[in-house]
């Protein structure tokens, strides 16, 4: 029995051919058995399955050092209350951060399967775009800003706040 792969380009594809003896009754070699898969789609899915891992365990990883890190601290050492005050913010946010990230996750999941919840209500457009701008802004350093100019004449929508944010 043998196996090889087979990687044609314009169009890209990857084939798997395995190759296997037949005989007769008594053994003799009859002819091969040629069995040929396309495979494409199985690889690049691999593919976009790892990348997808690598990208989520990089996201999750960065509010995980905060959180660790602030929480070390504060339990190495002693600290001002305000400043222990401001570790602890960090944490909770950071925390927050995590979890809504995971929800993400299995918000995607939910799409996937078709049994996504939608909780609509009318939403002043205008207020949503301030607070995702103001929650970016956030995340800029001091010497980046945004600026984003917002029509004056938005008029409400009937949308999910929360999965449009």
């Amino acid at each position: 029995m043998q196996t090889i792969t087979l990687r044609l380009r314009d169009p890209h594809q990857e084939l798997d051919v395995l190759s296997v003896p037949t005989r007769d009754s008594m053994g003799q070699l009859t002819g091969r058995l040629w069995l040929v898969s396309d495979v494409t789609r199985e690889r690049e899915s691999d593919r976009l399955k790892s990348e997808f891992i690598s990208v989520v365990s990089h996201e999750l990883r960065t509010p995980l050092t905060s959180i660790l890190g602030y929480t070390e601290l504060l339990l190495a050492r002693e600290f001002a209350p305000a400043e222990q005050r401001e570790f602890v913010k960090t944490v909770y946010n950071e925390a927050n951060h995590l979890s809504q990230m995971v929800e993400d996750m299995l918000g995607i999941s939910r799409l996937e399967a078709g049994t996504v919840k939608l909780n609509q209500w009318v939403v002043s457009v205008r207020q949503l775009i301030n607070e995702m701008t103001a929650q970016l802004s956030h995340h800029l350093s001091t010497r980046h800003r945004m600026v984003i100019d917002i029509p004056d004449q938005i008029p409400p929508a009937y949308i999910d706040r929360d999965k449009i944010k």
